[in-house]
């Protein structure tokens, strides 16, 4: 309600009314009530109530040309409307998730290439450790890598991928660390071995398995180096295991590692033929070799990727 006391206005009552006196060049700035029981406020969404204005003239007076000048903008609070604080609330929460989004993100990417670097790491020290095994016979010279990327060939065609596949290369890489025991005059021997010295060739496969049994971060390391001579009809060594109680990552390495005796010199014989490679490993599947993982690295050397040449 307007209270005259309150504001210097020209104001006079008439029949219990009060009114303001404008003249020429007054103007009345209009506030309506922000209370829920006024009219100026709006009952539903999309409806209000329009503020009107009344003109009064002397009697008597004619005002057709005379000329009234309205401007008026139409302004509302919108703190007062309740959608607006849930709508600054999803905008909190919503900013609130983006920040926790982009903290995650650098966290992992961070992870990442912290885990990659760590993998950069594992497999130098590896491949350096199996370059001085490799290094004893300069006729096997590279050998364990040859094996470990034959044996992760195999591996991906049987479906595996991802850190399964990189378990299961680190572990092909060892799988002849236990050769760092054996004298360099029985590994470079020419001739045919005693019964001695090839008794202490076949222990490196335990004495290999006893070396990567204190390798916890890779999971069942000794595995591959222990049981890569085992034979899938029981005839191998150390243990004389056959099928499938033989570890499935020793019987993948068991025929990456005949492949590459195979396909290159050794110092009691050259290198075979790729006809001769493809029909060992034929004769062989069931005897010495897994017939499923024979299968797959002849449809690799048939489809050439592995090559005999390599």
């Amino acid at each position: 309600m307007f209270d005259p006391e309150a504001h210097r206005l020209a104001t006079f009552t008439a029949d219990g009314e009060t009114f303001i006196h404008m003249r020429p060049g007054d103007y009345l700035i209009y506030c309506p009530s922000t209370s829920m029981n006024a009219l100026e406020m709006p009952i539903k969404p999309l409806e209000g109530t329009t503020p009107g204005i009344i003109l009064y003239a002397k009697i008597g007076e004619e005002i057709p040309s005379s000329t009234l000048e309205l401007e008026y903008v139409f302004h509302r609070l919108l703190t007062s409307e309740p959608l607006f604080w849930v709508s600054m609330a999803g905008l909190a929460i919503w900013l609130l998730v983006l920040l926790i989004f982009g903290i995650t993100t650098a966290q992992i990417r961070k992870y990442q290439e912290r885990h990659e670097r760590d993998n950069e790491i594992i497999n130098e020290s590896i491949e350096t450790f199996t370059g001085f095994i490799d290094a004893k016979d300069p006729y096997t010279n590279g050998h364990s890598k040859r094996v470990a990327l034959y044996t992760k060939r195999i591996a991906k065609e049987c479906g595996y991928y991802g850190e399964e596949l990189d378990r299961i290369y680190y572990m092909a890489l060892l799988h002849d660390c236990g050769k760092i025991g054996v004298p360099d005059s029985i590994l470079g021997k020419p001739g045919k071995l005693t019964e001695e010295e090839f008794r202490i060739i076949k222990s490196h496969t335990v004495r290999g398995g006893d070396i990567l049994n204190s390798f916890k971060s890779l999971e069942d390391a000794d595995e591959g180096a222990r049981y890569h001579h085992e034979r899938y009809d029981g005839k191998g060594y150390p243990e004389g295991k056959a099928g499938e109680d033989i570890p499935l990552i020793a019987r993948m390495i068991c025929v990456a590692d005949s492949f590459d005796a195979m396909n290159t010199n050794r110092v009691y014989r050259k290198k075979l033929s790729k006809e001769q490679i493809v029909s060992e490993i034929e004769t062989n599947k069931g005897k010495q070799f897994d017939p499923k993982f024979a299968d797959v690295l002849l449809r690799l050397i048939q489809d050439e990727k592995i090559n005999v040449d390599e």
